[in-house]
């Protein structure tokens, strides 16, 4: 794999596809972009100011999170018909909610990877063109979705259990913290195991399974057998990306200050940041077309 020669290449289609400028090209781009990133995230955490809110009086963290920890586990008690109740509907809405994005969100991953490919942002071709490979892009993520909800909600439910019981007991803030090691550590390896195989899909797996016509199980296969002995390209492909990730980071922050924030609305983001969307689109695949004929990505 050519992980540094391909980024001037990405680099070129990218000006070739969006330049001169035409705003309804790039507002097409923007929207294929905004439904790709239903599956991908970027919406930023607001910065709650938690050592103000959970500072105990005189300056420590003990006293105002036992009592916290305290009236939890008793509210607990007191109302636990209506917490299965509530718990119970509000986890099917927002599974509900959850698969609706995630399909929404492999069809536009797929439509990207065809309107970078192609170097046109007709949202029509690609959403009928995406069908097959997003259907089994979706099913895949859900087998993914799923085994990580059953294997991480029994241990937050069972962290959070042994959270209290420390805390309610008057066990010392060492105790806590040791308490909780093991389910940060067994947290902390599922997060990145999970990480590494939707970060390996969603860069070499799922253009594979568009471009090449096959399924989830086929693409992993085919993949793995070009990028054998190609390890140490496919882990700077992901650094060169990070470092020009954050870059981009930078210019959608200025971006977004520089309009008010309405340069971060949904849709206007992608729409401003289009270069940078299917620049990274175009370098994941020049990457993967380097390694070998069999591994053909754009449609010139």
């Amino acid at each position: 794999m050519d992980a540094t020669g391909t980024v001037g290449r990405a680099w070129d289609r990218m000006r070739k596809a969006l330049f001169p400028f035409d705003f309804g090209r790039w507002f097409s781009f923007g929207f294929i972009f905004f439904l790709q990133s239903l599956l991908e995230g970027g919406a930023t955490i607001p910065n709650f100011n938690f050592r103000q809110r959970f500072t105990g009086r005189g300056g420590g963290l003990a006293p105002d999170w036992r009592e916290m920890a305290a009236d939890v586990q008793r509210w607990i008690d007191a109302n636990k018909g209506s917490l299965v109740l509530v718990g119970a509907v509000t986890f099917v809405l927002v599974v509900g909610l959850g698969v609706l994005l995630l399909w929404f969100g492999t069809r536009g991953q797929m439509m990207s990877i065809r309107a970078v490919a192609s170097g046109r942002a007709a949202i029509g071709e690609h959403w009928a063109s995406s069908r097959v490979a997003a259907w089994s892009l979706f099913k895949t993520h859900l087998v993914i979705s799923g085994g990580a909800f059953l294997l991480g909600a029994p241990l937050f439910v069972l962290g959070a259990s042994r959270l209290l019981d420390l805390a309610a007991s008057g066990a010392p803030d060492e105790a806590i913290i040791a308490g909780m090691i093991p389910f940060a550590v067994v947290g902390s390896v599922l997060y990145l195991v999970a990480s590494i195989v939707t970060t390996i899909l969603r860069n070499f797996v799922a253009p594979v399974m568009q471009q090449c016509h096959m399924s989830a199980g086929q693409a992993w296969s085919h993949f793995a057998g070009a990028a054998s002995g190609h390890w140490g390209s496919i882990i700077l492909f992901f650094v060169i990306r990070f470092f020009l990730g954050l870059g981009a980071a930078i210019v959608a922050l200025v971006a977004g200050f520089c309009t008010c924030c309405i340069g971060a609305l949904p849709v206007i983001h992608q729409t401003i940041m289009a270069p940078w969307y299917f620049f990274e689109r175009a370098y994941g695949l020049e990457a993967i077309e380097s390694l070998g004929p069999g591994m053909k990505m754009f449609d010139d």
